[in-house]
This record gives C-alpha cells, sequence and structure tokens, in this order.
C-alpha cells in the first residue's frame, strides 16, 4: 500500500500540518504503508525532519499564494507512481487541486479544521469538537465519509504513556507558541511573568522562530527561566510541569491526553472556535485572540488559578479523550482494502483465540471459554456445512475478525460477528459486516432477510447493526436486503 502526503511548513504557517502528518504516518508505517511526502521548500520548511523521520521527501517549488495548477504539473512531472491514498492537510488546496490530482491516487482523504470550502474526497478528517456533519454537508459529496472529533485526534504514542500529578503548589510552567511564534506571544509571556520569581518556566522557541537571539538575551535575565529550541521527549517533559501557557493548536490535545491544566490564546483565526468549545467543556482556560490579550491578562488569570481548578482542568481533559486516534484514522485508510475470505482449518487457532477473547464472550450469548478440542470437533463440521459461511476478514496488515450467516432457510440467514481483540474500538466493524454482506448476497443470492441476536447491555453491536439498517423485532435485530 502507498500513501503520498501533501502538507507543508514555513515560518509563516508553523509546522504543525507537517508534524500531525508524521504522526499519521508513523502508525501508517507500522502497518508495512509506503509513505512518501510532497513539501514545499518554504522558508523556515522542515523537510530535513520529515527526512530524518526515514520518509521520502517530494521537494515542491515554493510558491505562495499557492498556484495550484502549477502545482499539478509539478507533482506530475515528479510522480510515475499511483498511489492507494493521497492525504492532504492543506488549506490553500481545495476541490479544484483534488479532482485534477485523481489520477495520481485511487482515494483521497482531506484534513480539515476551517470547513470554508469545497472538497472532492473520499474521507474528510477534522479532529475538532466543534466539527458536525451539518457544518460540512455543503462542501462535500454525500458519499465522503466523516472522522470528525476527538475520536480520531493524530496524537504520537509516546503521550499515552505519561499523566500529569497535579501538586498543590504550582511552581513550573511550560510556555509553547509553536515552530513559528510571528506574533510574539513568547514575549508577552515574558513580560506577565518577569515579577513571578516563584516559578521555574521553560520557553519552548520552535526551529521557525526567528527571534532566537533576542529570546536568548531575554531569557537570561533570570536564573528561573530556561531556553529550549527542541526536546527530545516532549511528552515526559510536559508531563513534568505543573501549567502550560501557549497556543491553542492542535498540541491541545497532547495537553488533554496527559492532563496538563493549559492557558490558551489563539494565534490563528482557525484556533478560536475549537479552544472556545474546549473551554466551555471545561478543558482549559481560554483568554482568546492573540491581538486582544495583553500581557497583564495573562499574569492575572494564572495567579488566580487554583489547586480546584487546575484539578479540574485535569480531570476533564483526561476523560475528554484517549490515545486510539490515530489507530482510528489509520483503520479508516485501510477498511477500504478489507477482503472477505472462507475460513479453513489453517484459521483454527486465529478463530479460537478471538471467540475466546474476554470482551467477545462477555457479549456473547454463550460465555463460557470454549476448548480447544471442542472447538477443532465445531471448525471441521463448519467447514463442510453447507447452509453456513463462516468468513474471516483481512486488511493489508492482517486478519479484522470473524463473520458467521447460517441459513435459517432459503430467504433468511442469522448472523454472529466478533472481531480481533487488537481491532476493537477502532470502526472495523462496520466495514467488515457490509463487506461480510455483500459476500452473502453473491454467494446466496436468494437470501432476502438477515437477523442477529444480541444482548441489551451490548451497546456497540447494537449501534452496529442500528447503523447498517437493521431494526429490532422482539428477539432479534432484522434487515431485509
Amino acid at each position: 500500500m502507498k500513501v503520498l502526503i501533501r502538507a507543508d511548513a514555513s515560518s509563516t504557517i508553523g509546522a504543525g500540518h507537517v508534524m500531525r502528518c508524521l504522526t499519521l504516518a508513523a502508525a501508517l508505517r507500522k502497518c508495512h504503508v509506503e509513505v512518501t511526502f510532497a513539501c514545499a521548500d518554504l522558508a523556515g520548511h522542515i523537510i530535513d525532519t520529515v527526512y530524518a523521520s526515514g520518509f521520502e521527501v517530494v521537494s515542491l517549488h515554493g510558491l505562495y499564494p499557492l498556484d495550484w495548477q502549477a502545482e499539478v504539473q509539478e507533482l506530475q512531472t515528479k510522480l510515475d507512481v499511483v498511489f492507494d491514498w493521497l492525504i492532504v492537510d492543506h488549506y490553500q488546496l481545495d476541490w479544484e487541486w483534488e479532482r485534477a490530482i485523481r489520477h495520481l491516487a485511487r482515494r483521497i482523504m482531506v484534513i480539515d479544521d476551517l470547513c470554508n470550502r469545497r472538497h472532492d474526497a473520499d474521507i474528510l478528517l477534522d479532529q475538532n469538537l466543534c466539527a458536525t456533519p451539518q457544518l460540512y454537508q455543503r462542501w462535500l459529496s454525500k458519499s465522503c465519509r466523516l472522522l470528525l472529533g476527538a475520536r480520531f485526534v493524530l496524537l504520537r504514542p509516546e503521550f499515552a504513556e505519561f499523566k500529569v500529578a497535579i501538586k498543590p503548589e504550582l511552581t513550573r510552567i511550560v510556555v509553547n507558541f509553536g515552530a513559528a511564534d510571528p506574533s510574539r506571544e513568547l514575549f508577552k509571556v515574558m513580560d506577565a511573568l518577569q515579577d513571578c520569581e516563584q516559578f521555574t518556566v521553560d520557553f519552548i522557541a520552535g526551529c521557525s522562530n526567528s527571534a532566537w537571539s533576542e529570546l536568548q538575551q531575554r531569557v537570561g535575565l533570570s536564573p528561573r527561566w530556561r531556553l529550549h529550541q527542541h526536546i527530545e521527549h516532549l511528552a515526559q517533559f510536559i508531563a513534568e510541569a505543573d501549567l502550560f501557557i501557549g497556543a491553542a493548536g492542535s498540541s491541545s490535545w497532547e495537553r488533554a491526553l496527559i492532563g496538563l491544566p493549559s492557558i490558551c490564546i489563539a494565534v490563528a483565526d482557525n484556533q478560536v472556535k475549537p479552544a472556545q468549545v474546549m473551554q466551555d467543556r471545561g478543558m482549559h482556560v481560554y483568554l482568546g485572540e492573540s491581538r486582544a490579550v495583553s500581557a497583564k491578562v495573562i499574569q492575572q488569570h494564572l495567579l488566580a488559578l487554583t489547586l480546584t481548578q487546575r484539578q479540574s482542568l485535569s480531570t476533564t481533559s483526561i476523560a475528554a479523550i484517549d490515545a486510539h486516534g490515530v489507530e482510528r484514522v489509520v483503520a479508516a485508510l485501510m477498511q477500504f482494502e478489507l477482503q472477505i475470505r472462507l475460513a479453513t482449518n489453517a484459521d483454527a487457532q486465529l478463530i479460537f483465540d478471538a471467540r475466546n477473547a474476554p470482551e467477545v464472550r462477555r457479549h456473547s450469548m454463550k460465555t463460557a471459554v470454549i476448548e480447544w478440542d471442542s472447538h477443532c470437533l465445531w471448525l471441521e463440521r463448519q467447514l463442510v456445512n453447507t447452509d453456513s459461511l463462516l468468513l474471516i476478514g483481512s486488511a493489508f496488515d492482517g486478519e479484522v475478525g470473524v463473520v458467521r450467516f447460517d441459513r435459517c432457510d432459503q430467504s433468511a440467514a442469522e448472523v454472529s460477528i466478533y472481531l480481533l481483540s487488537k481491532r476493537l474500538g477502532l470502526g472495523w466493524g462496520q466495514f467488515l459486516l457490509k463487506n461480510a454482506t455483500d459476500y452473502l448476497r453473491q454467494q446466496w443470492p436468494t437470501i432476502k432477510s438477515i437477523k442477529a441476536k444480541i444482548k441489551k447491555d451490548n451497546l456497540p453491536s447494537i449501534k452496529l447493526f442500528s447503523c447498517h439498517g437493521y431494526q429490532c423485532d422482539g428477539a432479534y435485530y432484522v434487515h431485509s436486503l
């Protein structure tokens, strides 16, 4: 499987687009996907970082404003491969560029958080809490799949390894406004903290920050201030802090996952609404847009922050997000490649382990552990039963789950389905059920209805089957083909 990612970084737009795409690329690589980046050679680019992460880069002419037609021609010249997916994370590209580049990729995923332009996409990802299907309805075709909200946040795995311990006294603060900080927010925070000698402060200035020398001079005036350009283990570093002050961008999710209380400022228009929603949900303190936030305002909110508030911010943030967003996005990309095949004797161990997993047994009609000898006898009978279809769903990176159809009569069948443990909670169920049902239609064309027996407390299965048109009818959920 081959994926092309189109994203840029510069001293003006920052590094956020490329960095979140690097997180996705690393997760795809673990699934043996070949990933290539296409990045413009702009002032403040981080193409070296992409190379250092082990990915190939197609370097494009650094023209801003971007000429999408010229870029399409350049990509056509430099690429001689048809990719399985093109992932585009770029505010200056829309449906015209996407449509023109279609011949280079079988499918397109757009990463967006502006919701202000039309797209020609198969999947659209917007990880903001304020994203809704209604907002995107006018910009997308009905066939485009939406990945919206916190379930799909692209976070590096390292941030799942740490949780902040909320201490009685607030002593250490981390300050970061991204790779470039063109509006000089770091200096504003320095002004706010210059009389607050009780705090140890770590200022992080990104590689695109043009005021590095000036920042060094300013930090040198306080013995409790430190300046960093690159933090090797960022998750651990910020998890040891008591408070964060910085931009209300995509890194807000990193801080939320580890439970670090934050005071945030919007430094770009696309940060305003998401930051406000996160404040409304009690996840951080939002001060407003940078042009309206003074050093005095920052100081006032900092000194007014209580232990109870910090505890609440931390607890609420942790509850709002998990660490599996990037896995769900990878699954969404790979689900289009899901294949259905008949089970064989070689699948005996796979089916045995999957069926005996605690989370599967809990929702099964028979919850007891199945013995190996009994399982082998059952499988032997099942494979020769002409009134049963025992199916395995497989993706590019391995097996996904098991589906069984049992014929009730010439026009009706009963279905059961379960996923492998590592696939749970990532969205695989809906594609497995759909593709298995398509397989059933080909093999048993006379079947006109399917029923599923589901426990009342099995909410994930009820949701899955309901989304596929199954309706509750007594003891079963029934779907007409």
